[in-house]
C-alpha cells in the first residue's frame, strides 16, 4: 500500500474507535444516572421553549449525564476565558460545549416544540456534534466530526418517553429513516451535511468500510 492509503486507513480506524467509545460512554452514563436519580421518566426534564436558557439546560446535562462521562470542562458558548472555549470553537451552532479527558469534545444544541407526534404535547430534542480531536483538524463532518441525536417527549397520558442518543439517521430515532437499509444510510452520509455518517459506521459494527464516503 502507498503511504497516503496507510495514513487514511489509520485515520479511519481512529475515528471509528473513538466514535464507539463515545457512544458506549454515553450509554453507560445513562445507566449510572438512572441508578442515582431513578428512572429517566422521573427526571425534571427541560421544557420545550427553554432550549436557549443556559441556566437551565447546562445544569440538567451536567447533573444527569456529563459528570458520568469524565469531562475535563463544561462551558456555555457565551463564557469567555474558560479552557474549553478556544479548544472547541469549531463546534458551531451548539449552546453547551464539553471537553473530554482524551482530547475529544462535543457540542450540544437543545431544541423544543409545542407539539410532538401530532398529538399536541411538548417535546424536546437535542443534537450532538462530537469531534474526535477537537480543533486539531480537519474539522469536517464525516471525518472527525459526527452528528448524534436524542429526544424526549410527554405523551397524552403525561408519560415521558425517552429516545436515547443515537447516530443521526438511525432508524431507532428518526422516523424518516425507520427500517433504513445500509444504502439508505450511505445516501444520507453522502449528502452535503453528512448527518447520517455516524449511523452508517454504527450499522457497519463501528467500522469504516472501503465504500464509506471518506
Amino acid at each position: 500500500m502507498t503511504i497516503p492509503t496507510l495514513v487514511g486507513n489509520y485515520q479511519k480506524k481512529v475515528s471509528a474507535v473513538k466514535l464507539k467509545k463515545f457512544y458506549s460512554n454515553y450509554a453507560q452514563a445513562l445507566l449510572f444516572s438512572e441508578t442515582e436519580h431513578g428512572d429517566i421518566s422521573t427526571w425534571n426534564h427541560i421544557e420545550a421553549g427553554s432550549f436557549q436558557d443556559s441556566t437551565r439546560n447546562i445544569p440538567f446535562f451536567t447533573e444527569h449525564l456529563y459528570k458520568y462521562m469524565n469531562p475535563a470542562a463544561i462551558c456555555d458558548m457565551s463564557m469567555s476565558g474558560r479552557k474549553c472555549s478556544a479548544k472547541i470553537s469549531q463546534l458551531e451552532n451548539t449552546r453547551m460545549r464539553v471537553l473530554f479527558q482524551d482530547g475529544s469534545c462535543m457540542g450540544i444544541h437543545v431544541t423544543g416544540n409545542s407539539a410532538d407526534a401530532g398529538i399536541g404535547v411538548p417535546g424536546v430534542s437535542f443534537s450532538v456534534l462530537y469531534d474526535i480531536n477537537c480543533n486539531s483538524g480537519p474539522n469536517k463532518i464525516g471525518r472527525d466530526q459526527f452528528f448524534f441525536f436524542g429526544k424526549w417527549s410527554i405523551d397524552k397520558n403525561d408519560d415521558i418517553n425517552y429516545y436515547p442518543l443515537a447516530p443521526f439517521g438511525d432508524g431507532t430515532i428518526v422516523k424518516k429513516y425507520k427500517n433504513c437499509t445500509r444504502d439508505d444510510l450511505k445516501k444520507v452520509c453522502n449528502k452535503s451535511n453528512k448527518t447520517g455518517c455516524a449511523a452508517l459506521i454504527k450499522y457497519d459494527n463501528w467500522e469504516i468500510k472501503d465504500d464509506y464516503p471518506w
